[in-house]
């Protein structure tokens, strides 16, 4: 291994957390273990039970730590984001017996960011078998064909996520996932290029940690106070931290762009537009989705909340023809849906939705390829909304999107009040529980 194959832990980092014993050695199979309160900024104030006392060469000290592959390209990290052992060691083995007339890959270059990048590569699964079918069985079926592990499968499929699932096709959700893992491990090397530098301008690892405790504390504190601001409307988004860390980290709005939608969504079947909720179930509906699709693995991705909010006289000065609202049974709301979907043009009468600044409207179920297989809008009916809840009391849910230009600029006006909420391990399990799970 070289550093082309981008190491996760940087030299200084490294060698003061090996000297702590808060990181071990790479091993045979090229993982390695660290410090849970060592992952990312936010795990010193996540993890602040656990004792840095301990040492990764103890069996009784275990519990502290967490495995992770010693490199970002790596076999190990085929094996983390999601793969059988067996289909890792094919992709791996694919990987280094590059073919010479195929572009090159990122590790042929020397400046990163160029050629084909291994992300790429790993999520490159076979569109042939991917499957929108309602049986459980279609789903497995593909995902055991792609090497996909039995754990991840199985979570994939719980039914208690049912509702968010049928709004994507299976290779959506088994790329979705291999996505958040491998942001989440590039977290973590960001978070130890950080430590890395301030440790070679003469800083101590305790006044490290301290800053990033209390930066955390800082996010928290803002929660607080978007809670509890009068005239504002708050909005939330459950995602993964590491696919959503250059906004949150600072909030930069300028870095606002990272979190859009995928193309054709909702209301655009050509832009990628903002989605959020005001309704705080939704986000965590996606939150807990985050969390049960990496039950499997030690060092998971942070399933987190984004709340912010908006004065409620900003979103009511817009002008009619830039705030509007769209919900089922409208006939105009199948229209757009299927339209969107589709990927077809807007026709004049919708041209509407596509000047407009914010549209607020039901969320649609179901993946693109459902609407494709409709005759027309009028089969978009109720089966097409997206309810979630306990059993006997869904819901319907609601978004606020922003759209490309004007939203945006809307946006970084108006935003105020910033924070992340970690969805932990205690509010997963109250989830649950009211939600009808064990």
């Amino acid at each position: 291994m070289s550093t082309r194959d981008r190491p996760i832990l940087a030299p200084l980092d490294e060698h003061l957390l090996q000297s702590r014993g808060l990181a071990s050695e790479n091993s045979a199979e090229g993982t390695r273990k660290l410090h849970r309160r060592r992952m990312n900024r936010s795990s010193d104030s996540e993890h602040g039970d656990i004792s840095l006392n301990v040492s990764c060469s103890v069996s009784e000290h275990q519990s502290a730590f967490v495995t992770i592959p010693t490199f970002l390209i790596s076999k190990a990290t085929l094996l983390h984001v999601g793969f059988t052992r067996a289909r890792a060691e094919q992709l791996w083995t694919q990987w280094n017996n590059w073919p010479q007339d195929e572009p090159l890959r990122e590790v042929d270059y020397e400046d990163a960011g160029d050629g084909v990048s291994f992300l790429y590569f790993m999520t490159g699964i076979s569109r042939a078998r991917d499957t929108t079918s309602s049986r459980d069985e279609d789903w497995t079926a593909a995902m055991t064909g792609w090497g996909i592990k039995p754990e991840l499968q199985q979570a994939i499929i719980d039914p208690i996520f049912n509702s968010i699932r049928h709004t994507q096709s299976c290779a959506f959700w088994v790329k979705d996932t291999i996505k958040m893992r491998y942001a989440a491990l590039e977290q973590t090397q960001k978070t130890s290029q950080e430590r890395n530098a301030l440790l070679a301008q003469g800083r101590t690892a305790e006044s490290i940690e301290r800053q990033f405790r209390d930066e955390t504390q800082t996010a928290n504190a803002r929660a607080a106070a978007a809670r509890n601001a009068p005239g504002h409307t708050i909005l939330y988004r459950g995602m993964d931290e590491g696919r959503a860390i250059d906004f949150v980290q600072n909030w930069n709005v300028n870095r606002l762009r990272t979190i859009r939608s995928v193309v054709p969504s909702d209301f655009s079947p050509t832009r990628s537009l903002y989605y959020f909720s005001p309704q705080r179930f939704v986000a965590q509906y996606y939150a807990a989705w985050v969390t049960r699709r990496n039950e499997d693995i030690g060092a998971r991705p942070k399933p987190i909340i984004i709340q912010f909010s908006i004065p409620n006289s900003a979103i009511e000065s817009l002008p009619e023809t830039e705030k509007l609202s769209i919900h089922f049974p409208n006939e105009e709301w199948k229209k757009l849906i299927w339209i969107c979907r589709t990927g077809e043009t807007l026709p004049a009468p919708l041209k509407k939705y596509h000047n407009a600044t914010l549209i607020i409207g039901t969320i649609a179920k179901g993946p693109n390829s459902v609407f494709d297989s409709l005759r027309s809008w009028e089969q978009v009916s109720s089966r097409h909304v997206l309810r979630i809840g306990p059993p006997g009391n869904l819901l319907t849910a609601i978004q606020f999107v922003f759209t490309e230009e004007k939203g945006h600029n809307f946006l970084k006006q108006n935003m105020s009040a910033f924070s992340k909420q970690y969805f932990d391990a205690h509010e997963y399990r109250e989830w649950r529980y009211g939600n009808g799970s064990d």
